[in-house]
């Protein structure tokens, strides 16, 4: 039997150290790179992101990397509205247009941007999957909170990746 397993995370300017810069940021791309593999050898073949800045890119980038090893996994970017990347620098958007060329699937939820397409976004992947992966700062606030407190309403299992622990990043 074939699972699913969605992210949901913290935007850089939501990261307890520089986003994109030091040894924390190698620590936690190499543990997501890591759980990835092992997410794929305990049977899950398709992988939900969202594709936002922050854990949603770096999520998909490692599918990404994966599939190299795992033809049969499979990625989907469920975009939230069209204008997304609207405000994004050049480099951003750049980045963000080279995930959605190689995601197997491409799924925008919404043609317009509203006080609701994130939410209704993050609703779609914890209800497709069978599995939360969250990097999460540990803030009772924004999107990933609200992910995270959804996914646990709708019964699903929850794996929480500490970014404040990322010395030693661990998942509960």
């Amino acid at each position: 039997m074939k699972k699913t397993c969605c992210v949901t995370g913290n935007r850089p300017n939501h990261f307890p150290w520089k986003y994109g810069e030091g040894r924390e940021h190698e620590i936690y791309l190499a543990d997501m790179a890591r759980r990835v593999n092992e997410l794929i050898k305990n049977g899950y073949d398709l992988f939900l992101s969202g594709g936002a800045l922050g854990v949603d890119q770096d999520f998909a980038e490692a599918v990404l990397a994966a599939k190299r090893e795992h033809a049969e996994i499979r990625l989907e970017i469920a975009v939230p509205c069209k204008e997304q990347a609207r405000s994004w620098s050049e480099a951003e958007q750049n980045r963000y247009q080279l995930i959605l060329g190689q995601a197997d699937a491409v799924n925008i939820l919404s043609e317009h941007y509203t006080r609701f397409c994130m939410p209704k976004r993050n609703e779609y992947m914890v209800k497709k999957s069978d599995l939360v992966l969250a990097y999460w700062n540990g803030e009772k606030k924004g999107g990933t909170w609200y992910t995270i407190s959804y996914a646990e309403r709708q019964k699903k299992t929850v794996e929480i990746c500490f970014l404040n622990e990322i010395h030693d990043l661990s998942c509960m």
